[in-house]
């Protein structure tokens, strides 16, 4: 898909992408990492748009079941009484807690990172890392590779 819209842009305007810039980044930060979870929507995880980005970089995805996508992921997300996109300012402590249990479930399963495929999950979990584990926040990368190629000045080291 990448590839298409690439075609159909202008040669003047760069584009970044952001699942791109998430797996070099994994590699470059934490290059012993073989097995990365996803945290994402299931509409994401349908797609496997991470899936095959980290399989084409031997990576190894690791997701959580269907089940907890349905009972635990989806309602920390869109649950109307606790859900981030209810409330977000703060987030709901059981928005919080169902999140912390889809990322020990993923950890149960392998996973050596996370990768936060939602704008909303940084709210709920705005740690860089849980028990050790790197939790990735891809908006935060695709931010710094936008400034990165436009004012790379501007970036602290």
């Amino acid at each position: 898909m990448f590839d298409e819209i690439q075609n159909r842009i202008p040669p003047d305007i760069f584009f970044v992408h952001m699942i791109q810039e998430v797996v070099r980044h994994i590699k470059n930060q934490y290059s012993s990492i073989q097995n990365v979870g996803i945290l994402a929507t299931i509409r994401t995880m349908k797609a496997k748009v991470y899936h095959d980005e980290l399989i084409e970089n031997k990576l190894n995805p690791v997701i959580i079941s269907q089940d907890e996508q349905d009972t635990i992921f989806e309602p920390a997300i869109y649950d109307k009484g606790f859900g981030i996109k209810a409330y977000s300012n703060p987030v709901s402590p059981e928005a919080r807690d169902k999140l912390e249990t889809a990322v020990k479930s993923l950890v149960t399963e392998g996973a050596e990172a996370v990768i936060l495929r939602c704008t909303e999950i940084p709210l709920a979990l705005p740690e860089s890392n849980y028990n050790g584990i790197p939790l990735i926040d891809s908006t935060a990368i695709l931010a710094r590779a936008l400034i990165l190629n436009f004012n790379p000045d501007s970036l602290k080291k």
